[in-house]
């Protein structure tokens, strides 16, 4: 259900700097912006969550969405970026 919402469903705006992006963790993406989208799309992030046993904050719809984004990157066959 949350890969379909960040493909389908999440403002373009968001899509469009994470595709642009260096990589996971999306640190160049200004956190103005993922603070907007995880409030923006709260009651979404809500229900998932909660039916996961958690429930929306503002760290976690940032988390959601960082993930989600994550696994945008992966579907689309970009590599993760090495780790130290």
């Amino acid at each position: 259900m949350l890969r379909h919402f960040i493909t389908q469903t999440l403002a373009p705006n968001l899509i469009s700097r994470v595709d642009a992006s260096s990589g996971p963790p999306f640190n160049d993406v200004p956190i103005q912006v993922w603070d907007a989208h995880a409030a923006l799309y709260q009651r979404q992030i809500d229900r998932a969550l909660r039916a996961r046993g958690d429930f929306w904050s503002m760290a976690g719809g940032l988390c959601t969405l960082k993930a989600l984004a994550e696994a945008r990157w992966i579907s689309q066959g970009r590599a993760l970026p090495a780790t130290a």
